[in-house]
């Protein structure tokens, strides 16, 4: 092990290993109330009324964007730091669940949400 990174690690201790759990925990948090909100008297349903075929599709859609982007992410992962990468991730993130509250139809939600499948395509710069 090169002394450079040994002295990295003792200097971060566990800090990146939390962040990363965190993360995970918040998108996976994410991802569950996403199928609890789509059924019952103030729903997804109730509200844009958008029919199962497009309550499903969502979910589907994040993930073919996580699997496509991941390509790009994995390609800037080993040409820049990860932790900006990260960082950036989390910013976007952060701005498409805020954004995502205001949406006036489902269509505009559909596409907002698209963007937290930037999270599950950064997962090359977050595995490294």
């Amino acid at each position: 092990m090169d002394v450079g990174v040994a002295k990295r690690a003792a200097h971060y201790g566990s800090f990146p290993l939390v962040a990363l759990a965190a993360t995970v925990l918040l998108e996976t948090g994410e991802r569950g109330s996403l199928s609890q909100a789509s059924y019952g008297k103030n729903s997804l349903e109730a509200h844009f009324n958008p029919g199962d075929f497009w309550l499903s599709a969502l979910p589907v859609a994040l993930s073919l964007i996580g699997i496509v982007g991941s390509m790009p992410f994995g390609h800037l992962a080993d040409r820049m730091r990860r932790t900006l990468l990260l960082a950036g991730a989390m910013v976007i993130w952060t701005v498409v669940m805020g954004v995502s509250a205001l949406a006036p139809t489902f269509l505009l939600l559909f596409i907002i949400r698209l963007g937290v499948g930037v999270v599950e395509a950064n997962g090359p710069a977050a595995i490294s």
